[in-house]
């Protein structure tokens, strides 16, 4: 009723041998570790996207210096869920954060918003910036905030 097949290759024996529960554990752990790996590049790939609409849609918007407080905390929260929570906002560079927030980094060295805001701030000179220039006040506390000095 049943034949016997021969083997096409004499020289070589059939294998039936199962691989070793090591090795099949070695096998799932590599395919877990690629895994993980492209995960995190496709994260890193989603985050770099999430800052490039947020700048992009920040350039569409009014900027921060026509906001007041409450506007640039609103704008605020809103990029913060954009990126995915505060933990992927704040691995954001700083730069970006303030550009997506109207504002320019580069405008103010840090030593100036330190002067302003910093914990030995002048508060008459930061008083006086405001009545004089409260665009350019205001866009200087969005870096402080972004900074962490605020």
């Amino acid at each position: 009723m049943f034949e016997a097949i021969e083997n096409p290759n004499p020289e070589q024996e059939p294998t039936t041998a199962q691989p070793s529960q090591q090795e099949l554990q070695a096998r799932i752990d590599a395919l877990e570790q690629r895994l993980v790996e492209e995960r995190t590049q496709h994260e890193a790939q989603l985050a770099e996207l999430r800052i490039n609409r947020m700048v992009t849609d920040s350039r569409e918007k009014k900027p921060a210096y026509g906001f007041t407080a409450a506007q640039t905390e609103v704008l605020r929260d809103k990029a913060i869920r954009q990126a995915g929570g505060l933990a992927r906002y704040l691995q954001i560079p700083v730069e970006k954060r303030i550009q997506a927030l109207g504002a320019d980094a580069s405008e103010f060295s840090l030593d100036e918003i330190k002067e302003h805001f910093g914990s030995n701030s002048n508060t008459a000179k930061a008083n006086s910036l405001s009545n004089m220039n409260p665009a350019r006040y205001r866009r200087m506390r969005v870096a402080a905030r972004e900074l962490g000095i605020l």
